[in-house]
């Protein structure tokens, strides 16, 4: 089972495209600011890059995370807005 560890993708994961695992379809009108508006999202697992990079001599991914500052939290709806993200340092 795909374990993305991201809260949209937990909340929404039973609506996985049956054929593609970990690949949704986000759309819930409120903003083209909210990651729950963006259309068609891939999660990755950290292996995948693995997969996605074949070929390279390094892969380097690494989890970066960080807090939005409070005022752009809120124009989220948010009162604190934890923002995560996958850097992927590769050479061919």
């Amino acid at each position: 089972m795909l374990d993305a560890g991201h809260t949209v993708f937990h909340e929404k994961q039973a609506e996985q495209i049956e054929d593609d695992p970990g690949t949704l379809v986000l759309g819930d009108g409120s903003s083209k600011i909210h990651l729950t508006n963006i259309g068609v999202s891939h999660f990755y697992r950290k292996e995948e890059y693995f997969d996605l990079l074949d070929g390279f001599s390094v892969i380097d991914p690494c989890l970066t995370t960080y807090y939005l500052p409070r005022d752009e939290a809120r124009k989220r709806g948010y009162d604190e807005y934890l923002q995560s993200m996958w850097t992927v340092y590769a050479i061919k």
